[in-house]
């Protein structure tokens, strides 16, 4: 359950961070974990028997989190990507919300630019997609090698292209903080003012 209290520190926070992204503070929430936060965003786009893709893995979100969503896992490609054409096939009119992780693991490989616009390009505008971003800021050998269409995703352009998409962040394991249990995220105005 997320109690984040709605309080100086929360707004100040919210500031910080949305001065940091380069985005207004609207477009930035906070909350205890990302769990939390992806929590209240179930709670305000999905309804009862909705369904919720996510990607198979150890940390997958659990479905006392999902509420009444029906949870449609989809497992990994064998080379640890994610399935993105299988997910889009599971996509029908009772489909609310996608979860993908970017990298999909610890030492996986981020999205590229192209494979998230292609992505988004299909997923229709009712269906919102969460993008969790909390090992981002692990190492990636290869990361910085590509450019445009090939480069990592930059989510304070996929935001603005795309108003369905919430990216998902934490400072709980990069930097340490596991037991502040802090979490932001951030998307379009609308978006963010639906779990704020």
């Amino acid at each position: 359950m997320d109690t984040t209290p709605c309080d100086a520190f929360t707004t100040e926070l919210r500031e910080t961070l949305a001065d940091h992204l380069g985005l207004p503070t609207a477009q930035v929430a906070v909350g205890n974990n990302t769990l939390a936060l992806l929590g209240r965003l179930v709670g305000s786009t999905c309804a009862s028997s909705s369904k919720v893709l996510y990607t198979e893995r150890t940390d997958a979100p659990p479905p006392p989190v999902l509420g009444q969503a029906c949870p449609q896992p989809v497992p990994f490609k064998p080379d640890g990507s994610h399935d993105l054409e299988q997910m889009l096939s599971l996509i029908d009119d009772s489909t609310c919300l996608i979860f993908l992780s970017s990298p999909a693991e610890l030492a996986g490989d981020s999205m590229t630019t192209r494979e998230l616009t292609e992505f988004m390009r299909t997923v229709p505008e009712r269906v919102t997609v969460m993008l969790d971003e909390t090992h981002l800021e692990y190492p990636d050998e290869g990361a910085g090698d590509e450019a445009g269409d090939e480069a990592e995703v930059v989510s304070t352009d996929a935001i603005a292209a795309h108003p369905n998409l919430v990216v998902l962040r934490s400072f709980n394991k990069a930097y340490g903080l596991a037991d502040v249990r802090v979490a932001y995220a951030f998307g379009s105005e609308a978006l963010i003012s639906s779990f704020v």
